[in-house]
């Protein structure tokens, strides 16, 4: 069984075992440490009752255990932390190390409709932030693809001169088993460093080896989709066969364009419904069976956005790689790739984890900047905005960067010096006449040094 906790910050819902009650809980959204009641389990985010594990998912991933997603060891923690060795959410991964139960995979996630547009400018500004890991991440995509299609090509072209029909059969099963194995590390090497991306705000061309804690799950998902498309396959030649043998030529012809049609409206539709899956082994360790449920679940309501998506980027990207002999997948592929992660987050109502985890930190500094170069003071928090409207409602305006300051305790004073340098201000030195006459009317026990000590 399961506590959940509501968490101050960000208000989302966390889940942890029973032998976490009476610790603390770091949420993996906002990082904000929570203190765990001995409660009672609460009711699932859905109106379900929280899922008790099977024994053998239990014995495999007891709660007291921790594994990186990637399957690296953790780093050592300090012995202060000690009370919260056992916690789930005390992650430095970028989830929860304790692999969920199928429960804990949908209470921790909310299925959230996602737009075009949305979906697009998101993917477009961190795309620009990121583009150069993003590209070299692109650059190794490219080559194994490259080497796949030579590979297959040459084998081919050597079955091909051997003019044995049988030899040509074979090699091309081959040929197509080894793609079979070949895609998913293209898949889940671009996946990994894309949702890296948006969980920590930094992707390393090196995370595109990570693909290998997953390429199992992933191969055998593949396996069961190639299974569900040879059935409709099937289905759909059946009829078609059966009009073909007893010679009905006309009646062959339309039935083929019917279910021609509604052959590839099935591929489209499972395509899409199953978009979803590689993100839900990665980010939450879910099965090949699992990960297909869970897309096709958070895919509800999302299909035709998607879809537009694919569609429109699929075509531009066809045509900027046809006109570029190729080398435009550089780009392309990781930017569809991160469409996909992003189109990952918002669906499952994630969107939060975004701006927590610095993927638009660079866009941040950019405001900044934007802001300065036109003059315009950016208040850090709601207190320094308080401040300065009632310094500007006074109709006062600093005209210079030296600055004085006048504290009825050394500790204040010191403070306001830190500020002051971390604000870039100069701390003025006071001496000659300015300083006479503030001896003359400060008292003894005073200070007429800057910062002004009122209280020494």
């Amino acid at each position: 069984m399961s506590i959940e906790i509501a968490c101050p910050g960000c208000k989302s819902t966390l889940r942890v075992p029973d032998s976490a009650a009476g610790k603390q809980a770091r949420c993996p959204q906002c990082q904000q440490v929570v203190s765990v009641p001995a409660a009672s389990p609460a009711p699932d985010l859905f109106g379900e009752a929280p899922v008790e594990p099977s024994p053998a998912r239990r014995e495999a991933t007891p709660a007291s255990a921790s594994t990186d997603l990637f399957s690296e060891p953790l780093p050592a923690k300090p012995a202060t932390a000690s009370a919260d060795l056992s916690n789930p959410y005390a992650a430095s991964g970028f989830h929860e190390l304790v692999k969920p139960t199928p429960g804990a995979h949908v209470a921790a996630l909310t299925l959230t409709p996602v737009s075009f547009d949305d979906v697009f400018n998101l993917t477009w500004r961190i795309f620009q932030l990121h583009i150069g890991p993003l590209a070299l991440v692109g650059l190794i995509a490219f080559a194994i693809q490259a080497v796949q299609q030579v590979l297959g090509f040459g084998i081919n072209l050597m079955a091909e001169m051997s003019n044995d029909r049988l030899v040509v059969l074979v090699t091309n099963i081959g040929v197509n088993v080894f793609h079979f194995f070949v895609t998913p590390i293209v898949t889940l090497g671009c996946s990994v460093p894309c949702l890296l991306l948006l969980r920590q705000g930094e992707a390393k061309p090196g995370d595109f080896m990570k693909f290998t804690a997953h390429y199992g799950r992933c191969l055998l998902k593949d396996f069961l989709y190639a299974l569900v498309l040879l059935a409709i396959l099937l289905c759909m030649a059946v009829p078609l066969g059966i009009l073909v043998a007893v010679k009905q030529p006309e009646a062959a012809l339309v039935v083929g364009i019917v279910l021609g049609i509604a052959t590839i409206t099935a591929f489209v539709w499972l395509t899409l419904s199953f978009y979803l899956a590689n993100f839900f082994i990665i980010d939450r360790h879910a099965g090949a069976m699992e990960s297909l449920q869970l897309s096709w679940q958070f895919m509800s309501g999302n299909r035709l956005p998607v879809f537009g998506l694919t569609f429109v980027f699929g075509l531009v990207g066809g045509l900027l790689g046809c006109c570029t002999l190729g080398l435009g997948s550089i780009l392309v592929t990781p930017f569809f790739f991160l469409l996909s992660a992003v189109t990952y987050m918002l669906a499952t109502g994630q969107r939060a984890a975004l701006s927590h985890t610095g993927a638009l930190a660079n866009e941040d500094r950019v405001v900044d900047a934007a802001l300065e170069r036109v003059g315009i003071w950016r208040a850090r928090d709601i207190g320094d905005l308080v401040s300065a409207a009632q310094i500007y409602l006074k109709g006062w305006k600093p005209k210079g960067r030296r600055l004085v300051t006048i504290s009825g305790s050394g500790a204040t004073g010191v403070m306001s010096a830190d500020e002051a340098t971390f604000a870039g201000l100069d701390m003025v030195r006071l001496e000659g006449p300015v300083r006479q006459k503030l001896d003359a009317i400060l008292p003894t026990f005073a200070s007429a040094a800057n910062p002004i000590d009122l209280t020494a």
